[in-house]
């Protein structure tokens, strides 16, 4: 297969899902897509857009870091920040999920850091609504 023959990641999953059960529904993380596109070159959006987005019904969303190469990587670790927050409001500007997952695996100092996240989300889906 040559690399004009390879699908991208939105692409596969459209592809994949095209004669699947429509049941079956997507859980997209926003961050390792994020990471994922900056790694590679490319911008969220571009990575993202040929996603099947109708099939989204939870988008997922963590911290990451910069290793010291500038190298990121989706760890749990970190409190949303603004690139994230972009990122996942660009997402809801084409997807209506059921959930927004929030995951902090670590550096959880006290309930604080995670509500702080809520909170940020939380004005999104409100900004959104708000559109509607």
């Amino acid at each position: 297969m040559s690399n004009n023959d390879q699908l991208n990641e939105g692409r596969f999953f459209s592809e994949l899902l095209k004669d699947a059960n429509p049941r079956i529904k997507i859980l997209f993380d926003v961050t390792n897509a994020y990471v994922t596109a900056l790694n590679n070159n490319h911008s969220f959006e571009k990575y993202v857009s040929e996603y099947p987005f109708e099939k989204i019904e939870c988008i997922h969303v963590s911290g990451f870091e910069r290793d010291g190469k500038g190298t990121l990587r989706d760890t749990h670790s970190n409190s949303l920040n603004e690139e994230i927050l972009i990122s996942t409001e660009w997402m809801l500007q084409r997807v209506n999920p059921k959930y927004i997952l929030i995951e902090r695996d670590f550096n959880v100092r006290s309930i604080d850091d995670v509500l702080e996240d809520i909170y940020k989300l939380r004005g999104i889906v409100h900004k959104k609504k708000s559109i509607l």
